[in-house]
């Protein structure tokens, strides 16, 4: 059996005004190496990978849960509206997997087509969503 790559990212939303943007970040807490976080304007997007779902969450969970203290302790305010998990896989048979993944003991909800600047992602991302959704 080969092992597939399973992503599961999780979109913060966090309102920040743009000239803030750099300080608030500067101090953002780092992602330990299981973990990869990407930042622009005011979404944060932390992603875990790993062939096994259960262990991509494990390794993302105890970072969100820093980051969450980090938006609290700058007096930043998560928008819970727009923060999604999405698990993307090339296995079709993981792509249905619940995946649970918190903010504050909330379960973040989890979408099948994200969004992110303006590129709208499926769950085996092959662009096909958002293919349709330009076509029309």
């Amino acid at each position: 059996m080969t092992a597939e790559l399973v992503y599961i990212i999780c979109i913060y939303y966090i309102p920040i005004i743009f000239i803030y943007y750099k300080l608030y970040l500067s101090d953002l807490p780092k992602a330990p190496s299981n973990v990869i976080i990407t930042a622009y304007a005011d979404d944060l997007t932390p992603a875990s990978t790993h062939p096994r779902i259960q262990i991509a969450t494990s390794q993302l969970q105890p970072y969100l849960n820093e980051l969450t203290e980090w938006i609290d302790k700058n007096k930043l305010t998560l928008n819970p509206d727009k923060s999604t998990t999405t698990l993307f896989s090339p296995d079709p048979g993981e792509t249905n997997t619940k995946i649970t993944l918190t903010i504050n003991n909330i379960t973040i909800p989890q979408i099948e087509h994200p969004k992110i600047l303006g590129l709208t992602f499926d769950k085996k991302l092959n662009y096909t969503e958002h293919i349709n959704k330009t076509i029309q």
